[in-house]
């Protein structure tokens, strides 16, 4: 068994879960943030698409990723 430090084995499911997703948006309908993030309204597709994507993305994107629970 190799041993990796726990910040590269987070960063290795969060990469997986990342090429795992297919952006339905279920993530984004069911996190408990979205109304402290102030998105509750925001199309899930759209912000789990910016979410995923490089590049320039949609604001409610970039305030769901900031939201702290």
């Amino acid at each position: 068994m190799d041993d990796i430090s726990f910040e590269a084995a987070i960063d290795m499911r969060a990469r997986d879960m990342l090429d795992a997703c297919i952006r339905c948006g279920k993530c984004v309908e069911a996190c408990p943030t979205r109304q402290p993030a102030g998105i509750a309204e925001a199309d899930p597709v759209t912000v789990i698409t910016g979410i995923i994507r490089s590049g320039e993305a949609p604001e409610a994107s970039r305030q769901w990723a900031a939201v702290r629970p």
